[in-house]
């Protein structure tokens, strides 16, 4: 499970959970892992890139399953 976490020395821009070089570098390790994000609507995600932008951002780096916590009604304006 990769973390909304900003690891300046993977990427000093985006969160792991959205950082194609974060995905790469976890991915580097464990070819075979799958990889799964914390909950997208947490404030520290959903509120400072946005939501759709941070699936999307998401998707291009290389996760695998998305984890959306509590909000039916957000993950099918997702899908």
């Amino acid at each position: 499970m990769v973390s909304h976490t900003l690891v300046s020395e993977v990427d000093s821009q985006l969160p792991v959970s959205v950082s194609p070089e974060g995905i790469k570098f976890l991915k580097s390790i464990n070819p075979k892992a799958k990889i799964i994000t914390e909950d997208m609507s947490m404030p520290s995600i959903s509120r400072d890139i946005g939501i759709k932008e941070a699936y999307k951002k998401s998707i291009l780096a290389g996760v695998d399953y998305f984890l959306i916590s509590y909000d039916k009604d957000l993950a099918y304006r997702i899908h």
